[in-house]
């Protein structure tokens, strides 16, 4: 898949699971139930789904859990303590008072449930990532790196579009390897140059990646050091002959336009850059 999809869907998926709200199951993790209790009487707590486990804080109770039920006996008068009985979603957390009269005692405590409705949280996924990409690819936009010639004998990174949102810059590039050996592409360090004295217009060359001719008419500039908040690549080693793509995420807020300079290493002495107005 198209990194710059991936790293699209990657949101989708954030933005819809952080909309859903989270399941504790049927019992509340901070609610304590009294059970009132009688000698020679048996309670039971009875459940909509198997039990897994049940613990209790003394031997005076006789406690035992079969499928979806726990069978609770007091053995000894005048002794109260806590039970814990855990189910497949949820716990329960249980006060087992002293054992009293039999006509205040609780025979059965039901904690069956209805049955969930379907899980639709996979259709409502899909739908979020089909919305945020749809969006997506109308609002990006296609970078013009024709000027840019191709090297023929080593590294070529062109910039092919990128996406604007109100707090974020996705930048999709793609690198070819026309060298004889295999190259690895490296996260990209960014910088925001600020060409205060161009000889050229920023603005007329917006969403232009810039050649060495153009890159010279910036003259002197001034380097800031761009965060990069997220990066991927589709294939790290480029073998001679091949070609991969990348997406580069900024989180920042920068006037349009800004010239962006993504330096991927160098092969040797000869660095590898792309230096792009957005």
């Amino acid at each position: 898949m198209n990194p710059f999809l991936r790293v699209l869907i990657l949101c989708a998926s954030t933005i819809s699971l952080a909309a859903q709200p989270s399941e504790t199951g049927q019992g509340k993790p901070t609610e304590i139930v009294h059970v009132a209790t009688a000698l020679e009487h048996i309670t039971v707590l009875e459940y909509g789904e198997p039990v897994l486990m049940v613990a209790t804080g003394s031997n005076a109770f006789q406690i035992e859990r079969h499928e979806n039920k726990v069978f609770i006996k007091p053995l000894k008068a005048g002794v109260a303590t806590d039970l814990f009985v855990w189910t497949a979603s949820s716990r329960f957390n249980y006060e087992l008072e002293e054992a009293g009269e039999v006509k205040n005692m609780n025979f059965a405590i039901d904690h069956k449930t209805p049955p969930k409705p379907p899980d639709d949280s996979a259709r409502q996924l899909a739908q979020a990532a089909d919305l945020l990409l749809t969006h997506s690819l109308l609002a990006s936009e296609q970078v013009d790196s024709s000027s840019l010639k191709t090297r023929k004998n080593g590294i070529t990174v062109r910039i092919e579009r990128v996406l604007r949102t109100k707090h974020a810059l996705y930048i999709h590039y793609r690198v070819q390897n026309r060298g004889k050996e295999p190259y690895r592409v490296v996260t990209p360090s960014v910088c925001a140059l600020n060409a205060s004295n161009s000889a050229i217009s920023l603005r007329s060359l917006q969403d232009v990646q810039l050649n060495d001719r153009l890159i010279a008419r910036l003259g002197k500039t001034e380097q800031s050091v761009v965060d990069v908040a997220h990066a991927e690549v589709r294939n790290q080693d480029v073998s001679p002959g091949s070609e991969t793509e990348g997406v580069v995420v900024l989180r920042l807020e920068l006037p349009s336009p800004t010239v962006f300079e993504l330096r991927f290493g160098s092969v040797g002495t000869e660095p590898i850059r792309a230096t792009v107005i957005l």
